[in-house]
């Protein structure tokens, strides 16, 4: 049997709303036709002046836009404000009526506002949920939005080397005297070891006969021996050959 009471609502408004003409206002933390359903944080809710119905966006957050199917770039310093009518922002997430919002992946926290660390860090981390998009807070040794990329000892000394893969391939050093012509690449787990130099040889030099060196050494030989003969024959007004002379006699 129906009837018509104007103080009358279903189930009383569960106690947790107010009766009028038949329609539950519910108390703020309360929605539903009853008011039998708990808020969620997030939540916003008004009702319809004509007709009376209770219109909900659950889980609602506002100013940032996530972009869709990307794992977006962390934001820094993004102020989250709560929906109302002059914001009514983006839900990623239903309300369980019992306070608890079920998102959906791959947005998490208390209102689903916060996008998920890209394929859990990898293993290789930690995700730091930050409004809006969570970061990997990686291990040592990794980086990357995911931790995906495996990082090398210092850097590879660069620009002495680039990092492949956790390998440091070090590149070509040039010629000190000619840069146009590579030397010797820079070596070291790091490619901080530079390979010594050396613009002559060595046994040249001792040798006092093999290339341009030699040469030099050689004419420096022949200067010395003159410049010591020369003292021999200054030591006698006859020279050296006044010297036998005197001997003879």
């Amino acid at each position: 049997m129906w009837q018509l009471d104007v103080t009358s609502c279903p189930n009383n408004c569960s106690d947790s709303g107010d009766c009028w003409y038949g329609f539950c206002y519910c108390h703020d933390g309360y929605y539903g036709l009853d008011c039998s359903n708990v808020s969620c944080p997030g939540d916003y809710c008004y009702y319809d002046p004509h007709s009376h119905e209770q219109v909900c966006s659950h889980c609602c957050h506002t100013v940032h836009e996530h972009s869709e199917g990307a794992a977006g770039d962390y934001v820094l310093r993004e102020r989250k404000v709560s929906c109302d009518a002059s914001h009514p922002g983006e839900s990623h997430g239903i309300c369980d009526g019992f306070g608890q919002c079920q998102c959906a992946p791959p947005f998490v926290g208390h209102d689903c506002s916060i996008r998920d660390c890209p394929g859990g860090c990898s293993g290789r981390g930690a995700c730091s949920l930050e409004f809006p998009v969570a970061r990997c807070m990686c291990d040592a040794g990794w980086a990357g939005p995911s931790c995906e990329e495996r990082l090398c000892l210092n850097n590879c000394s660069w620009p002495n080397g680039y990092c492949d893969e956790g390998n440091c391939i070090c590149t070509m050093n040039p010629n000190p005297f000619n840069r146009t012509i590579d030397f010797e690449p820079f070596a070291g787990e790091d490619c901080s070891f530079v390979v010594p130099f050396a613009g002559a040889s060595r046994q040249g030099v001792l040798s006092g006969g093999r290339g341009a060196v030699g040469g030099i050494v050689t004419v420096l030989a022949a200067v010395l021996m003159g410049a010591a003969v020369q003292s021999l024959m200054d030591i006698s007004p006859r020279g050296i050959g006044g010297w036998y002379g005197n001997a003879e006699r």
